[in-house]
């Protein structure tokens, strides 16, 4: 065991990998949490990243440990460190808990603990609660943001809309062009109707709160930020077909992911096609 209780070169490697490969952070914590077991503030990181990878009732062990010998430490006396560690793993709980569908409590804990949830736009995930709770007016949706209106009741064109931004043809003439676009011949419609195979799958990634995140491979899909990438993700409403959003990103083989490269094949051998927006307008019978 180290004489030192942390190191932030060390801890930085996993931070930094924990969204692009989950499963590589998860090795890179729990090296170092055994080489540096007394470093309480990277617990609710590691805790975080568990919960990424849907490892909902370690992710829970690990948080009841790791609380239980922060209490019995006698030599922490550092009281902001002390406040920073409760609030890492009060904000982990509360991802956990929403993962965990203990919507209830979670409703609980909102009325009681207002102003830290305020503090990181929580008034979402409270807002998640209380649809899974019965307690939305599903026909009042049109004065909420698009998040807000989605979760109230799903609605698919809405869905379609919110995503022309990420289409090539509609970047064409806007002033701030969007940093993840897909290209030009990126079959959206077809690709729309294919991910509806693999979600809901084991293969979610657990970012947020109340979403799934899903990964698929499809060569040469788009750019981000200028630079072309073969991955893209959907976000979905957590453990359904409720999809959210679609965009390119940047992406490994590493990362829990579909590869549908079968589909890029299959394009290369068909005659020139349609624009993509007169293609998705014509799918989805838009003016």
């Amino acid at each position: 065991m180290s004489k030192t209780y942390f190191n932030v070169w060390e801890f930085k490697q996993a931070l930094d990998l924990a969204e692009m490969d989950p499963i590589s952070a998860r090795v890179l914590y729990e090296q170092y949490l055994e080489k540096y077991p007394k470093d309480y503030a990277a617990y609710p990181y590691y805790c975080s990243n568990l919960i990424t990878l849907g490892e909902l009732d370690l992710a829970e062990k690990k948080l009841n440990y790791i609380v239980e010998q922060f209490k019995k430490d006698d030599n922490i006396k550092d009281f902001d460190k002390t406040k920073i560690f409760e609030h890492n793993i009060f904000f982990c709980k509360i991802k956990l808990m929403s993962y965990q569908k203990r919507y209830k409590e979670l409703n609980n804990i909102y009325k009681n603990n207002p102003n830290p949830l305020k503090d990181r736009n929580f008034n979402t995930v409270w807002f998640y609660t209380e649809k899974q709770l019965g307690n939305l007016d599903v026909e009042k949706r049109d004065s909420n943001s698009y998040l807000f209106r989605q979760i109230t009741k799903y609605d698919e064109q809405d869905f379609l809309d919110h995503i022309k931004k990420h289409l090539a043809e509609y970047n064409d003439n806007s002033i701030e062009p969007n940093s993840n676009v897909f290209e030009p011949n990126f079959p959206i419609e077809e690709v729309l109707e294919e991910i509806k195979k693999y979600i809901p799958s084991n293969k979610k990634l657990l970012y947020g709160f109340f979403d799934d995140t899903y990964v698929f491979k499809y060569s040469n899909c788009g750019r981000v930020d200028s630079r072309l990438v073969d991955y893209f993700k959907v976000i979905c409403l957590h453990d359904s077909t409720d999809l959210i959003t679609i965009c390119p990103v940047r992406g490994n083989d590493n990362i829990p992911h579909v590869d549908l490269n079968y589909m890029v094949k299959e394009e290369n051998g068909k005659v020139k096609r349609k624009s993509q927006i007169e293609r998705f307008n014509q799918k989805y019978n838009q003016n």
